[in-house]
């Protein structure tokens, strides 16, 4: 895994120089002793492909606005400020660098709590399904998990993905999310591999989880939560958000759907 080139929440800063990042990128660790002493938990809160922490942030607001810890790590390839050096950065990140990335996080909670918990957006949620599957988890929140990308992407990533190929990325959401102005079809073809891995094992998830999602997403199809619902051998709880987009926890059910998901770490803890 390349270190350096991304953020622990844990550890701090493992390479990436803070100068060199965007305004709202840095990793968190939100702790409280009282926290600590009465439910001994924490929750992981993982940003999606292309985005920061700042996507991540205010579902970790929450959760420790509810009582229980949370921390969030800046992923491999992330939060560079230089587009021409996010650019190549990120082309370099395999989808197994952020898996280990997301594999570190939880051992070094495990060192601190008694339960972890994982929550993910996007890219973020197929790597708390991954972490789910691997049994390393007492429970797992997602929102839109990119396991079933467009169809574009899957079909182009494959044919292209061995060259550094951009694409300016076309916005109409009307608020603000700290993420590159670019896609990469190499990195792009990663995150399908990530997609493609994370599909093959839903059926060894076993903790409980809550997927939320939109009808609205054009990014991630809704059918992603049949996929998951049918897969999954745990309790499942699926929550619909109609009036939001891709990026959830930003759009304007955003304080809706960070409660929902507090609520449902905040009941695991009392289990």
């Amino acid at each position: 895994m390349k270190n350096r080139f991304w953020m622990s929440a844990f550890d701090g800063k493992i390479g990436n120089n803070q100068e060199t990042l965007l305004q709202y990128s840095n990793s968190f660790w939100l702790k409280n002793e009282k926290n600590r002493i009465e439910n001994n938990s924490v929750v992981i809160c993982l940003h999606g492909w292309t985005a920061t922490t700042f996507e991540s942030k205010p579902v970790g607001d929450a959760i420790f606005q509810s009582g229980i810890d949370s921390a969030g790590p800046l992923l491999p390839g992330h939060g560079f400020k230089d587009n021409q050096i996010a650019k190549k950065i990120l082309s370099e990140i395999k989808y197994t660098d952020w898996i280990s990335a997301v594999r570190h996080e939880i051992n070094k909670a495990k060192k601190i709590y008694k339960k972890v918990f994982i929550y993910g957006q996007s890219m973020g949620g197929a790597l708390a399904l991954n972490a789910a599957s691997e049994g390393c988890v007492d429970g797992c929140a997602v929102t839109a998990p990119a396991i079933k990308l467009p169809i574009l992407v899957n079909f182009l990533s494959p044919l292209i993905g061995f060259m550094n190929i951009f694409r300016k990325k076309e916005r109409n959401q009307k608020f603000f999310n700290e993420e590159y102005p670019f896609e990469s079809f190499k990195s792009a073809n990663e995150l399908r591999k990530l997609a493609k891995n994370v599909q093959k094992n839903l059926s060894k998830i076993k903790c409980p989880i809550l997927v939320c999602h939109s009808k609205n997403d054009t990014g991630i199809n809704p059918i992603v939560t049949e996929i998951i619902k049918e897969n999954v051998k745990g309790p499942i709880e699926i929550a619909w958000f109609n009036d939001s987009g891709h990026s959830m926890t930003l759009d304007v059910q955003g304080n809706e759907i960070t409660k929902k998901i507090s609520t449902f770490f905040m009941n695991l803890t009392k289990n």
